[in-house]
């Protein structure tokens, strides 16, 4: 190595802690505990020694249960010796959490620091996480953060011009980002030599540099050997100028002026880890709702004058979500027991947001006057927009009583009997009624219908429905008798084709590791599901069902096709058995474009991802293919899938994968050894299809949050109430591309949050209606911006006021 004195080498002391691995929680919280004794240690023998941390969790795990560790932490942190980095709960998984759920790893992690430390962090900091999607600039940026470090995916599997860049989000943010030259680890004195060899290949034409060494993923951090070994490299004469430092020294010392610009997502690492673990990526979107619907109903009740205050709770159980989006877990690359730990924690989350829904309906509605004729049914809508869609429950009913449903209007509503849950009768009450319905509920609102005990006057004809057809009169969907795939969507609107072929299962070879190291996609088709039976399920004047019912090997697939009475979409309820070994599920759709034009939704906003050579891809709820010269497109959107790929124009939903748990290559896989699979066994998941001539992106959300949002109910007593509007908005927007995906309490108790966001890519101006208030305020949103707006009581009045995502 030639020295150059103009360089100078920031070596970071650290140790990369997987809480969660090849290991369960309990014991990365001891290798927590037993890594920063030994940081400690060092600082106390090194005085040039520095130490750089991230991971939030870390700090208040061990504030809790070793409060002396804790007070000499904090002592050198105010010293600048010990710098925390990262500022988030954990390292997460960068592409499957929801935005808002990178922005509460910020929120609740800034401002413990700031209360704790006397500080919020400025470095954003996930070195280990596969990949990083496109919106995080803007997320990053306005939580606080002025620079981004990340290692994954390296100079190998994704090309990037410089090191050193400025990371560009489609609404104009940016921040100073740089990837790690080398590894986050070094064990011994050879590995931090290959370390600072390879940073300075790498950063060549640099003359700041930065190289990290220490024990980690199973914790540890910088041995003795390590820092006598960064000592010994300070004298020798061939290095630059070689630094105990940390990575705030080395961004400030970068020339912010001269870096490149980068505008894209940075993709890809492990490409198996967007459907590793079904299960898991299910909870994960589940409970992402539950609590972002919980939240919203607990705002409304305070709203309308409930006083309790749900906000502490609710930051429990994000906390408890944040965590098990650490990228070992969501990404589902952690050993079998560790997993099951996370479905615990998933489950608890929504069953506790699920718990705080309940109370806050429950508020509500004592606030509703519900006196008058007829039992009140009541429906909550918590999206920014009119809820004008179809309802299906159920309700305590005699099973031999008439029933008839009526509006707040006094309009009767024609409804649809179908079968109840149970497959018994509540002989004691009488029994149960499960009622299908178009419902009509008001943004951020709610509306009461009423139930009576009369014959309905109101009887509508049934769909028609043929052996293999579904139609009403938007669309035509025909399935093929012999393989019962659907063969045909007919737009009866626009008179377009949606399909070019057969939507088929098809199963797909996949000898790949947990992660599918060194794999762009999956392509070896090895064979389809085959059809055992098809039939009309149910048939009314509301809705059909034709059932499909087909098989592959020992495994099982059965799938409920429904069409409601108005809709321009089908529906797809899929119950899978899944017991197949290193194999794929794809749902294949050939769609009918020529020249494709694809976009999916990601964190806080889309992507046009221009890629159509059968590269496995991650996208959340919803995607869309458009025919690029016409006004046109397809939107496909789901409950709980993350992967796909698309080859030409067909889209391939990836539904599982079965790979050994937690298998790394180039470890082999033995055949005299028992290994545990992943996604054996039963799964749900449900997706719709339909079209949109105006190719925007407004449908697209609405028809994901017909699956992944809904509506809630309450069948109410009659009592009094202070409300007598039996059909209320709270809050509105008059621009549909503008969707408020937040409203919660501040976390200073001064006022409402809501967070918004723009999902077209239009300069929107749009009216907000406050009007649980009776306020309105005007708003200005750039492309794809996201917003985050106080509402705040000042002088006898409601103000508004633009902040950050700290609140601040």
């Amino acid at each position: 190595m030639n020295k150059d004195n103009k360089k100078t080498l920031h070596m970071i002391g650290n140790s990369h802690i997987d809480p969660v691995w090849l290991w369960r929680w309990q014991e990365g919280f001891q290798e927590v505990k037993a890594t920063f004794s030994s940081v400690l240690d060092r600082m106390n023998e090194y005085p040039d020694f520095n130490f750089t941390a991230s991971s939030i969790v870390y700090y208040k795990w061990i504030e809790d249960i070793d409060p002396e560790m804790f007070e000499k932490i904090k002592k050198r942190v105010k010293e600048g010796r010990w710098q925390i980095v990262g500022g988030w709960f954990v390292e997460p998984d960068c592409n499957i959490p929801s935005g808002e759920s990178f922005v509460r790893q910020a929120l609740y992690s800034q401002r413990y620091l700031k209360k704790t430390f006397g500080d919020i962090c400025t470095i954003g900091y996930n070195i280990d996480s596969f990949g990083h999607n496109a919106m995080l600039p803007q997320i990053l940026k306005k939580s606080g953060f002025k620079y981004y470090l990340f290692m994954r995916p390296v100079e190998s599997e994704k090309h990037i011009d410089s090191p050193l860049f400025k990371w560009k989000s489609e609404d104009g943010s940016t921040i100073i980002t740089c990837r790690l030259p080398g590894e986050y680890t070094a064990w011994f004195k050879e590995h931090i030599l290959k370390n600072i060899e390879k940073t300075l290949k790498v950063m060549k034409n640099y003359n700041e540099m930065l190289c990290f060494y220490g024990v980690g993923n199973h914790g540890g951090g910088p041995t003795i050997q390590n820092i006598n070994t960064i000592y010994e490299l300070k004298k020798d004469k061939t290095m630059p100028k070689i630094l105990f430092s940390t990575v705030k020294d080395f961004f400030s010392k970068v020339d912010e002026q001269n870096l490149p610009e980068y505008k894209d997502e940075i993709q890809h690492h492990s490409v198996g880890c967007y459907s590793a673990d079904s299960e898991l990526k299910r909870l994960n979107r589940k409970a992402e709702n539950v609590i972002i619907i919980s939240e919203k109903l607990g705002a409304m009740a305070n709203m309308l004058g409930n006083n309790k205050n749900f906000k502490y709770d609710i930051e429990k159980i994000w906390e408890v979500l944040l965590f098990n989006q650490f990228h070992d877990i969501l990404a589902g690359t952690s050993i079998e027991e560790a997993r099951n730990d996370a479905v615990s924690h998933f489950n608890s989350v929504i069953s506790k947001g699920k718990f705080i829904s309940n109370t806050a309906i429950q508020a509500i509605a004592n606030k509703i006057d519900t006196l008058g004729e007829g039992y009140p049914l009541i429906l909550f809508n918590t999206n920014s927009y009119e809820f004008d869609e179809w309802a299906d429950l159920e309700i305590a009913w005699d099973c031999k009583k008439a029933l008839t449903i009526v509006d707040d209007l006094g309009n009767e509503v024609p409804y649809q009997r179908t079968r109840t849950s149970a497959a018994t009768t509540n002989v004691n009450f009488g029994g149960r009624r499960r009622v299908v319905f178009k419902v009509n509920i008001p943004a951020f609102g709610y509306r009461v219908y009423r139930i009576f005990d009369r014959e309905p006057s109101i009887i509508k004809e049934d769909m028609k429905v043929y052996d293999n057809i579904l139609e009403n009169k938007n669309i035509k969907v025909i399935f093929n008798k012999q393989s019962g795939n659907i063969r045909s969507i007919y737009d009866k609107r626009n008179k377009f084709e949606l399909l070019k072929g057969e939507i088929i299962a098809k199963v797909i070879k996949d000898e790949s590791d947990t992660w599918s190291h060194g794999i762009k996609n999956f392509n070896e088709v090895i064979g389809n599901f085959e059809l055992v039976d098809m039939r009309i399920l149910e048939k009314g004047c509301n809705r059909a069902i034709i059932k499909v019912t087909s098989k592959y090997g020992e495994s099982k697939l059965e799938q409920f096709y429904t069409l409601y009475e108005d809709a321009d979409y089908i529906r797809v309820k899929n119950y899978l058995n899944w017991q197949e070994k290193h194999k794929i599920l794809k749902i294949s759709m050939p769609i009918n474009v020529e020249n494709p034009k694809f976009i999916c939704e990601i964190p806080y906003g889309y992507l046009n991802r221009d890629s159509y050579e059968g590269h496995e891809e991650f996208a959340h709820s919803w995607v869309k293919i458009e025919e690029r010269d016409k006004n046109y497109g397809v939107v496909i959107a789901n409950d709980s899938k993350y992967a796909y790929d698309m080859t030409n124009n067909v889209y391939n939903m990836t539904i599982c994968r079965s790979p050994v748990y937690a298998h790394h290559d180039p470890a082999p896989i033995e055949e005299d050894v028992i290994y545990r699979y992943m996604d054996q066994g039963e799964q749900i998941f449900s997706f719709v299809i339909s079209f949109d001539e105006k190719c925007g992106n407004v449908k697209a959300n609405k028809l994901s949050d017909i699956l992944n949002v809904g509506y809630e109910y309450l069948i109410d007593t009659y009592h009094k109430g202070e409300i007598k509007a039996q059909n209320m908005s709270l809050i509105s927007l008059d621009k549909e591309n503008i969707i408020v995906e937040v409203l919660k309490t501040s976390e200073d108790d001064n006022g409402y949050i809501l967070r918004m966001y723009e999902i077209e890519g239009s300069e929107t101006k749009t009216e907000l209606s406050l009007k649980y208030i009776n306020k309105k305020y005007n708003l200005v949103f750039s492309p794809c911006e996201i917003k985050t707006i106080l509402i705040t009581r000042e002088n006898e009045d409601y103000i508004y006021k633009e902040v950050n995502m700290l609140e601040v």
